[in-house]
């Protein structure tokens, strides 16, 4: 009966959560153009605002796919990063909301049995990525040096934003996220490349690349990477 009552409560939960206003979806390919997984961005209109997601599967040798669902509720006065990751072993999750009254933001993180929890303090403030990234989508900023949230290391990042035009190609742009290398030891820089207000591809560095695919062909990739951890979970 319990079961029962909670199936109900997801599915109407299910219910209410918006469709997507965008999805775009990519193949993601290491050297030599090796398979290594997927993601899919998506746009949702919320009640003052709009959510913004990341949906990552990333496989990995003879085990089931490391997934990550990476979500950013972007509202006029109330920005909110959730990060949840899913895997044979336990996944960490991350909550990054600000506190109006210091001005700060509240962290917490949650992985195994630990949870942890701190105040960020910015200074000269900061953005979070996939608001960045729909900034440079919709040519709002081209140029500048902002300090980014970094969620696999829990802070924010100095990083500078330029952006590349092709006269022969009006519409293309590549959008280039420069990381401060001083920080954190992150030296790899992200590269975006978009036509219109259409990302058609972006790299990291030299170890991962993405492909625009159909949704459709999304689909059926990640449910094929899943069937292992679903046969795993019906024993």
């Amino acid at each position: 009966m319990l079961s029962f009552a909670l199936a109900l409560l997801l599915s109407a939960q299910e219910l209410r959560v918006p469709q997507p206003a965008q999805v775009e979806c990519f193949a993601l390919e290491g050297p030599e153009s090796s398979s290594i997984g997927w993601l899919r961005l998506l746009e949702r209109e919320l009640e003052g605002g709009r959510a913004l997601e990341a949906e990552w599967t990333l496989l990995r040798s003879g085990q089931t796919p490391w997934e990550l669902r990476h979500v950013e509720e972007l509202r006029a006065h109330n920005w909110r990063l959730v990060w949840r990751e899913r895997s044979e072993l336990a996944g960490r999750s991350l909550i990054l909301e600000p506190m109006p009254a210091s001005g700060d933001w509240r962290l917490e993180v949650v992985e195994r049995e630990d949870r942890i929890q701190r105040a960020l303090d910015l200074g000269a403030g900061g953005v979070l990525p996939l608001a960045l990234l729909e900034m440079c989508r919709r040519g709002d900023l081209a140029v500048g040096t902002l300090r980014v949230f970094e969620p696999l290391q829990a802070g924010f990042v100095g990083t500078r934003v330029r952006t590349r035009y092709f006269w022969q190609h009006p519409e293309r742009r590549i959008v280039e996220w420069q990381r401060d290398a001083a920080e954190q030891g992150i030296t790899q820089d992200w590269y975006w490349c978009f036509e219109g207000r259409s990302l058609v591809g972006f790299r990291l560095g030299p170890a991962l690349s993405g492909r625009r695919i159909q949704p459709e062909e999304w689909r059926l990739a990640v449910e094929s990477a899943r069937r292992p951890l679903v046969a795993a979970s019906g024993r």
